[in-house]
């Protein structure tokens, strides 16, 4: 936060500065407020623009402009500035742009991003997600999972091959992921499919990334994003690119750390690579 951009403009004001407050990509929400000249020069004392994204399908979305402001009651006539047009050259840039890019490589980049709250301490949560081993013999007991197995090969370090063996009637019956990232420090872990799967129907990429945050002593989030590339020439297949998260397995994963709480990490969870 704190990027600072300067504009010049053509219209009431010759320039002003705006500074980025919020960048939040899991909601899609941009905000920047004028800090310097422009409106703060004829009586408002806050002028912030926001964007949001909103998706309205795989393909379509709209984007969501709008201002908020503090003007003091002696400008009041200048109110009439706090305008919220959008420029249509502006928005049709960055389709083009989009329009461009796509066409450039012939792919189609995403990422979807879903977060989910557990009563326990983020350090509690990261042990579990961080150890693979562990985390497979968890979800592949969850009651009804489309799993059928888990296998892990590899000492669960960077490099550890993850085999989903998924139950008949799957969208995919087999596919194997790559564990990439492992960082302890900022509790983010990401797999990438190497093989079969989503790269069998047009994916040239496809990650998923946990992130374990603190919401204070007792309480984290989950928040699990999917990152992809897909050709353009097998968009019907964008559809499978689903961040879903299982409630149930993230159950599992509030069960097992209730039980780890009142038993041995040894007598409850034998076999689990702590």
């Amino acid at each position: 936060m704190g990027f600072v951009e300067t504009r010049t403009a053509g219209n009431a004001f010759r320039r002003f500065t705006e500074t980025l407050v919020t960048l939040n990509g899991e909601d899609r929400v941009k905000e920047v407020d004028v800090n310097e000249g422009g409106f703060l020069d004829v009586g408002y004392t806050f002028y912030r623009t926001r964007f949001e994204i909103v998706e309205k399908g795989p393909n379509m979305a709209t984007v969501k402009k709008s201002i908020i402001y503090e003007i003091q009651d002696e400008f009041a006539a200048n109110e009439s500035l706090a305008s919220i047009d959008e420029n249509p050259a502006q928005v049709k840039a960055v389709e083009d742009f989009l329009t461009n890019r796509r066409a450039t490589d012939g792919l189609i980049r995403g990422e979807q991003i879903i977060s989910v709250d557990i009563p326990f301490s983020a350090q509690q949560v990261w042990d579990v997600y961080a150890n693979t081993e562990q985390l497979a013999q968890i979800f592949k007991n969850v009651p009804g999972t489309a799993l059928e197995d888990i296998q892990v090969v590899g000492d669960g370090g960077l490099g550890t091959l993850i085999i989903l063996i998924l139950r008949p009637g799957s969208t995919f019956r087999q596919f194997t992921e790559t564990l990439v990232t492992l960082d302890h420090g900022q509790r983010v872990k990401e797999v990438d499919v190497s093989e079969g799967g989503y790269l069998t129907v047009g994916y040239t990429f496809y990650r998923t990334r946990f992130e374990i945050l603190s919401k204070g002593p007792n309480r984290a989030t989950v928040r699990k994003s999917i990152i992809y590339n897909l050709r353009e020439d097998s968009a019907a297949n964008l559809a499978l690119a689903a961040v879903n998260e299982n409630p149930d397995q993230v159950k599992a994963v509030e069960n097992f750390l209730n039980g780890s709480s009142s038993t041995s990490t040894e007598s409850s969870n034998p076999g689990f690579i702590m």
